[in-house]
């Protein structure tokens, strides 16, 4: 009986424990993360403001509607040969001249000259020619090519060619204002305007002239 007893005992021990068998395992304890650091921001120190000069800004390149003088000195100095052509009054006038300064502004201007008739009838009509002394006063040159300037003075002849008239030697005076513009240092175009007293009776009137001067030495 007691060899019973025994036996039941074991086999009950051997059995798995109700209990356990409906209950759950026990879960996993639950491990919190670690606390997250906020970053660390360093400060940047301040940079002073600095202002690089940018490269200038060229100018347009000029156009073939500019025109620029091509050099830097002062044109038109010292003597001058020219010549000249126009009206005097009713008659066609030539002249050679030859510009003589005194100073920068005022000068002397000693011209030969010869004048024709313009109202042929057929005939040779008298040529008178002569010379001719004109004060003049002129202005600085303006933007490196052009200059104002004005004078007058008497001047001398004769007939040398044609009919009519007479072979006396006739003198008159008479005075102009003008411009000259260089076309270089050493070469200038001049038109003038004015009026004289002619060479007996012919050439009287208002004059218009227009010419060249080339300066040997600027």
């Amino acid at each position: 009986m007691r060899a019973l007893a025994c036996i039941v005992a074991a086999s009950l021990a051997s059995l798995p424990s109700v209990a356990s068998a409906d209950d759950d395992p026990a879960p996993a304890p639950v491990t919190e993360p670690p606390p997250v650091e906020p970053p660390t921001i360093e400060p940047v120190p301040a940079q002073p403001l600095t202002l690089t000069p940018s490269a200038p800004i060229a100018p347009p390149a000029p156009t073939g509607e500019i025109a620029r003088v091509p050099w830097t000195q002062v044109p038109g100095r010292g003597l001058a040969i020219g010549y000249e052509n126009g009206l005097w009054g009713n008659v066609f006038m030539q002249a050679l001249r030859f510009r003589i300064p005194f100073s920068p502004h005022w000068g002397m201007m000693v011209k030969g000259f010869i004048t024709h008739p313009t109202d042929h009838t057929g005939n040779i009509h008298p040529h008178y020619g002569g010379g001719r002394l004109d004060l003049f006063g002129g202005s600085p040159i303006i933007a490196g090519f052009a200059r104002m300037y004005g004078g007058g003075g008497i001047h001398v002849a004769t007939k040398v060619l044609g009919h009519g008239g007479d072979t006396d030697v006739h003198t008159g005076g008479g005075g102009y204002f003008g411009f000259e513009f260089f076309m270089m240092p050493k070469l200038s175009w001049i038109a003038e305007i004015g009026g004289g007293s002619g060479v007996d009776g012919s050439a009287a009137g208002a004059t218009v002239v227009g010419g060249m001067n080339w300066y040997p030495g600027s």
